[in-house]
């Protein structure tokens, strides 16, 4: 009651189960699988000849597989072959284009350096030249403000003597006014006095000749303008001073740098005061 596998009883399927340690058997020593002492009977029995059909098969399907495997691996071997000469093929030009990228890349580098180097040596006497400049513009302007200090301190100096200068002017002008004021009194006086002499040649003349009343009339009014003309001189001088004394005065006050000591003085030159005349004679 033993059920069928593929045609063959339990026999079969333990002697198929046995081929492969036959088949290797066979493999080493062909005489192994049909041993020169087994019976005819057993020869010629159907389990054996199965058995050798079997045998026959496997070996044969085995010489197919090894060919097929041969002819893949040498199909394999061939395509790895190919793909490995295409790559190293690849590998050589990425090598290449490698190598000629990092020499362009050298190059330029080398040109920046070079570039940089001449920037620098640039640079360098670039600052140098700014470093003199620098030197030679600090020299000039501590000279030049040497040359205003001294130049300032000349010119307070200067007004300094400007200003004495001026004050003695203003106290000469006032010592002149004064002056000029007590020849004006004095002249006053005299007109005092000619007026009065006036009154006296006018009682005379009363008892006088007509001919000697006229010319001691003419005498006197010749006196009187005369007089009067000095008065008004004298007072014209007199303002005349003043204001060129208010003048100076008020340039000196509001002038930022005073002029030099010549300068002042000739602005503040005053003319001459009027000279003293000596009164006409009078007609005898």
């Amino acid at each position: 009651g033993a059920p069928e596998v593929g045609g063959l009883g339990r026999t079969d399927v333990k002697v198929l189960g046995t081929a492969p340690q036959t088949s290797e058997l066979c493999r080493l020593h062909p005489s192994a699988a049909f041993p020169s002492h087994a019976p005819d009977s057993a020869l010629q029995s159907p389990m054996y000849a199965t058995a050798y059909e079997l045998e026959i098969w496997k070996r044969s399907e085995e010489d197919k597989f090894r060919v097929y495997l041969s002819e893949q691996e040498a199909d394999l071997r061939e395509r790895l072959e190919d793909e490995y000469s295409q790559r190293e093929l690849a590998r050589a030009n990425d090598f290449r284009q490698t190598q000629l990228e990092l020499r362009a890349v050298e190059a330029k580098v080398r040109r920046k350096l070079q570039e940089l180097q001449h920037r620098e040596v640039a640079l360098a006497a670039e600052e140098a030249r700014v470093a003199a400049l620098r030197d030679e513009i600090k020299g000039r302007t501590d000279m030049a403000i040497q040359g205003h200090e001294d130049a300032a301190r000349r010119r307070v100096t200067e007004a300094h003597h400007a200003l004495e200068l001026a004050r003695s002017r203003n106290t000469h002008l006032e010592e002149r006014v004064q002056e000029l004021e007590s020849d004006l009194g004095l002249a006053r006086q005299r007109l005092f006095d000619l007026e009065t002499e006036l009154e006296g040649s006018k009682l005379k003349l009363q008892n006088s000749p007509l001919m000697q009343m006229q010319l001691e009339l003419q005498a006197t009014q010749l006196q009187l303008r005369e007089q009067q003309g000095r008065t008004e001189g004298i007072a014209e001088s007199r303002e005349h001073f003043r204001r060129k004394v208010e003048e100076l005065c008020g340039r000196l006050a509001s002038a930022p740098v005073v002029p030099t000591a010549s300068s002042a003085v000739s602005s503040a030159r005053l003319p001459p005061p009027p000279q003293r005349q000596p009164p006409p004679r009078q007609p005898e």
